[in-house]
């Protein structure tokens, strides 16, 4: 994203979120936003969206900084797979929101950032192990832009 700004000079260029589930999107940054919050992060709800971030084993919410589930409802939300409903129902909850599978955090902004996916989690020894978590640490490495 910092590349599109530099290289592109595409000053204006947002970040918008979402999946096919919940077209066209759920956040968004928005143009006035400082450069770090549009390249960092994925923004806040779009009018009409409500999102929030739950722990994916007690669906409680979790408190800013906080990883957890991606949760989306609003206007955008699909009705349903077409003729599948106990996957429309693994997706949306009795409540309308679509448990998306993407782990996030909401900044105390009201900003989202996407972290990964609770299917690529890996549990060791009771921690929770993200990908992204060794990739970002991997990257501290001297040589890493070398191999990148």
């Amino acid at each position: 994203m910092e590349a599109v700004l530099d290289k592109m000079g595409m000053r204006d260029i947002t970040i918008v979120f979402g999946q096919t589930e919940s077209s066209p999107g759920c956040t968004q940054s928005r143009v006035g936003d400082p450069v770090e919050v549009r390249v960092a992060t994925v923004g806040r709800p779009l009018p009409g969206v409500e999102c929030r971030i739950v722990d994916p084993a007690t669906n409680q919410e979790c408190p800013d900084n906080a990883p957890g589930e991606f949760l989306a409802r609003g206007y955008n939300i699909m009705r349903g797979y077409y003729k599948l409903p106990e996957a429309t129902k693994a997706a949306i909850d009795a409540d309308g929101w679509l448990h998306t599978g993407d782990l996030a955090l909401r900044t105390p902004e009201g900003n989202f950032k996407i972290t990964g996916r609770i299917k690529d989690m890996i549990i060791r020894g009771g921690e929770n192990v993200y990908p992204k978590e060794i990739e970002d640490f991997l990257y501290t490495h001297p040589r890493s832009a070398t191999c990148r």
